[in-house]
């Protein structure tokens, strides 16, 4: 680079190599040259909302903001395993890996490239570097249906409510199902490493609680049926519980004013979940389901039937109905693997035309089912298997307030699930872009085979 005719940067002075230290660089030019490349193409900070909502791998951003869990290097009793969330004022997001000594309270910078580890979001870190010290995150009350829903993840929150069942593994807390006002469940996740001189105490069935931590997601939990969001807890005094009404063990219930013979045991319950009683509507439905072995709860005590199926899990159900044949395929889709609870089932219905992805070599097993892709794969299979569907071709689904929402390929699906009694829409509406839910999964499925 020449200046007024003088030679402003000498090859001599801009070398620089792998062994060079801070001093060597210094002494040379190389910090003008970096200074030079930043000003030429500056680094732009990508709000961490767009990272989550990047749906493939690879692409790289660079985000600044908050740490809201310790790495390893700071304390390891209360990290994550080679990983740290940072959070802006849009959203959060895991960055792996990281085991330096960043804590929670720390502003930082990373340059990573998209990826998912069990279905989560998360940011293949390249660099990361302090800024400064900030304020830590104060953590955003949510309720049970925003951390299923995936509006939340990677960020900071707390959830109060009902415990309805709890697990332990190894001799601690590890998994407890919280009812929150609304009636909703959520999962609350505890890593056998965290914290661990201490467990979680005055825990119970039936006692109030408050849960803070990262809201996260893995697909293994108890696949397919999950549920697979949940929060993710930095410590274990993070989990507070407090004395509250003890509900009655559906399992084996007791009457204790039965006028024919008191204190004795009473029936046992027709289905184990406590979030399904005779009263709702989905209720013989998710019987038949849960009879037959097609849908189990998303844990011993909780169906979530105002959970969104997602699209390997309806596959999941229909390769259960043929009871699970072996695929003869592997690859049809870059985002099914060998190995995950979904892909013998997702090889055997793109085998048979059952599914066709997303047109892009993808899949998108833990997306929510949309409505009109349920009909779709419904309307598919009801083909494979030779059943009769020309009653859709005289169903007029013209009177539905927004039948011209209704995507192309899925116009003739929605005709014949009509016109068979499988959707029936609500309020002049069909909703097809709707998230379907595990209750009305059950209802159609159960519609479908008793036809």
């Amino acid at each position: 680079i020449v200046v007024s005719g003088a030679a402003f940067l000498s090859n001599f002075e801009v070398q620089a190599t792998i062994s060079d230290n801070g001093a060597e660089k210094n002494y040379s030019n190389y910090k003008i040259c970096e200074n030079l490349v930043q000003f030429i193409n500056p680094v732009q900070i990508t709000p961490i909302a767009e990272v989550q909502a990047q749906t493939e791998a690879g692409y790289k951003y660079t985000i600044e903001g908050i740490v809201t869990s310790n790495a390893s290097g700071y304390d390891k009793d209360t990290a994550f395993f080679d990983c740290i969330y940072v959070q802006d004022e849009t959203g959060g997001v895991c960055c792996f890996p990281v085991a330096g000594n960043f804590k929670i309270g720390d502003k930082v910078r990373v340059t990573g490239t998209t990826d998912f580890f069990q279905g989560e979001m998360e940011l293949q870190v390249t660099s990361i570097q302090k800024i400064e010290d900030a304020e830590p995150v104060t953590p955003k009350e949510v309720t049970a249906a925003q951390i299923n829903d995936r509006s939340v993840q990677g960020q900071l929150i707390t959830l109060k409510g009902t415990v309805v069942s709890f697990e332990l593994a190894n001799g601690l807390m590890q998994t407890i199902m919280v009812k929150d006002a609304d009636g909703s469940v959520a999962r609350v996740f505890i890593d056998g490493y965290i914290t661990t001189d201490k467990d979680v105490e005055n825990l119970e069935v039936g006692c109030s609680i408050t849960v803070t931590g990262l809201a996260s997601y893995d697909d293994t939990f108890n696949a397919p049926e999950g549920p697979f969001p949940r929060i993710r807890v930095r410590n274990r005094a993070d989990v507070v519980c407090t004395e509250g009404e003890k509900p009655i063990d559906p399992i084996d219930p007791v009457d204790p004013i039965n006028p024919i013979n008191p204190g004795t045991p009473a029936a046992p319950a027709e289905l184990p979940f406590r979030d399904v009683s005779k009263s709702d509507w989905f209720y013989k439905d998710v019987k038949y389901v849960y009879e037959n072995n097609l849908m189990q709860g998303v844990s011993d005590r909780e169906f979530a039937p105002g959970q969104n199926l997602t699209r390997g899990m309806i596959v999941t159900i229909l390769h259960r109905m043929e009871n699970t044949p072996k695929a003869r395929t592997a690859g049809t889709f870059t985002d099914v693997t060998e190995g995950q609870w979904y892909t013998d089932a997702v090889e055997w219905a793109a085998a048979h035309n059952i599914v066709n992805g997303y047109g892009n070599d993808k899949f998108g097993p833990n997306d929510p089912v949309t409505r009109e892709q349920l009909a779709a794969i419904l309307y598919r299979y009801a083909q494979y298997k030779g059943r009769d569907v020309s009653v859709g071709e005289d169903t007029n689904i013209l009177s539905y307030n927004d039948v011209f929402s209704v995507s192309e390929y899925a116009v003739s699906a929605l005709q014949w699930a009509c016109g068979a009694g499988l959707i029936n829409g609500a309020d002049g509406n069909l909703m097809p872009a709707d998230h379907a839910t595990r209750a009305q999964v059950a209802a159609i499925i159960h519609r479908y085979l008793e036809g």
